[in-house]
């Protein structure tokens, strides 16, 4: 992952190097310290932004999933949540699915407060939205979910008024909207 300095007219800082996969996504910790990144064959890496290197790392996404080291990193308050595997999202996959290869998405806080919704596509075409953080291992956070979708929508992304999220298939081609309810 090429890091630039958005501050600084776009300089380039560095890299940071060392995925086993092509990286799908990354996400940025709210004070900007820290960076989260995913890539194509389910590794998630934490990175340090003042030195570019890497963090605390679970090794396999089975460890991460059941907590067996304590990885802090993962309950940093996250600007961005688009992994799968992300702490906040972990509530939304069943043992067998493990998020690998769907679109997650973490709203803002709605009306009446919270931390916000975190939303999750899944394999039979659902959408699935739960309060965040959704950290009950296994599947079985509380969540709503809609049908509508071919197969599993590839990615997804909440409106201005965050009233509507967004999602899109990647086999149907199809772009829905949902109400969001929380």
């Amino acid at each position: 992952v090429d890091v630039f300095d958005a501050k600084a007219d776009y300089v380039r800082r560095g890299l940071c190097k060392g995925h086993a996969g092509a990286v799908c996504g990354v996400d940025w910790s709210a004070n900007g310290g820290w960076m989260q990144s995913w890539c194509d064959s389910g590794e998630l890496r934490y990175w340090c932004m003042t030195s570019l290197r890497p963090g605390p790392t679970p090794t396999s996404v089975q460890e991460f999933k059941h907590h067996s080291k304590p990885y802090t990193l993962g309950k940093e308050e996250w600007a961005t949540v688009t992994c799968p595997l992300a702490w906040g999202a972990l509530g939304a996959w069943r043992e067998e699915e493990e998020g690998e290869g769907a679109a997650v998405y973490r709203g803002p806080p709605l009306e009446g407060g919270g931390k916000g919704w975190v939303a999750a596509s899944g394999s039979l075409g659902e959408v699935k939205v739960y309060s965040y953080p959704a950290t009950q291992v296994g599947g079985g956070a509380d969540h709503h979910t809609s049908v509508g979708h071919a197969y599993m929508p590839s990615g997804m992304v909440y409106d201005k008024e965050v009233q509507h999220l967004v999602t899109a298939g990647a086999q149907d081609l199809a772009v829905m909207q949902w109400k969001v309810r929380v």
